[in-house]
């Protein structure tokens, strides 16, 4: 059981350090083409309005991040919170194309120890999963309309 615990640890911080990494990087990304194109902010985002929606893509992943961290290891069973926050996380990522953090995730999930009882959601944690699972469908809706109709 230690083992086990221990690996899926490491699988939960990895999702961690990737929701913190993710807008990180996009950061860097988009610092870099303003520079290349020595454009505004503004005109680059009103020039291409694709980056805004993966702007909010990426901004999602802290606040996942967040949440999954406030859930104690005791608690991050099959069955348990943290399995159902994964389960939120795994959908959302699918949706907007995330394949990396879906990987994560779904390895998490199946490494995760059985629980001796069932825990659901608090409603807070309920509430904001529901609300960034909605943000990702708005955002993996855009992102379609962008890729195949603009």
């Amino acid at each position: 059981m230690e083992l086990q615990q221990t690996r899926t640890n490491e699988w939960y911080t990895a999702i961690l350090v990737l929701s913190i990494l993710i807008p990180v990087l996009y950061v860097i990304y988009l610092l870099t083409m303003l520079q290349e194109n020595e454009q505004s902010i503004k005109g680059l985002l009103n020039l291409q309005p694709i980056y805004v929606v993966l702007m909010l893509v990426a901004f999602i992943n802290p606040i996942w991040g967040h949440f999954l961290k406030q859930i104690p290891k005791e608690e991050r069973v099959k069955e348990g919170r943290g399995d159902r926050f994964l389960t939120y996380l795994l959908v959302s990522q699918m949706v907007v194309g995330n394949i990396v953090m879906f990987i994560l995730a779904l390895l998490e999930k199946r490494k995760l120890p059985r629980a001796s009882e069932p825990q659901p959601l608090t409603a807070l944690e309920k509430t904001v999963a529901l609300t960034l699972l909605a943000l990702s469908l708005f955002a993996g809706f855009l992102l379609l309309r962008f890729i195949f109709f603009v």
